[in-house]
């Protein structure tokens, strides 16, 4: 079986795995976003020999800005603006697409959460600023466009 199938059946597994979970409990397994992570680590190393430190540089760089923007909005909106395994979420998937790759990540979730919110307020269920959504599903398929076209946007 080819190495790149093989990783992006492995990257999908955890993805459909993580999107499901967050969807119905509105929380991403701790487990499932380290596993998510070494994968990534793994596959970035030996397929596309990326330096192991420069890797882990750019999910910590990914992590810290991460929790800076959320404290910050928390001190300012009073509210919770990403949730923690989101965070992590985007740490892990930086060791697959490296930096580069996470602004696509939450640019492609953020149309998918917006157009999720659109659809639930059309179907008539109340959607407010306090309306709580599952952003796992959407970084979820952020990361797997951004996989399978890292050639075109340079992830």
């Amino acid at each position: 079986m080819n190495i790149y199938l093989l990783s992006t059946c492995v990257l999908a597994c955890h993805l459909a795995a993580i999107a499901a979970i967050d969807f119905r409990r509105h929380i991403i397994p701790n487990a499932l976003n380290i596993s998510l992570a070494l994968c990534g680590f793994t596959v970035s190393v030996f397929m596309f020999d990326r330096s192991p430190v420069r890797i882990m540089i750019e999910s910590g760089a990914t992590l810290a800005g991460l929790i800076a923007i959320s404290w910050f909005y928390h001190s300012v909106r009073g509210r919770i603006g990403i949730g923690a395994g989101d965070i992590k979420l985007l740490g892990a998937a930086a060791a697959w697409v490296g930096a580069a790759g996470i602004p696509w990540i939450i640019l492609t979730a953020s149309i998918s959460g917006l157009l999720f919110a659109a659809a639930t307020s059309i179907s008539g269920k109340d959607m407010t600023g306090e309306t709580r959504i599952a952003f796992g599903p959407h970084l979820s398929m952020g990361l797997m466009l951004v996989w399978l076209l890292r050639d075109v946007i340079g992830g």
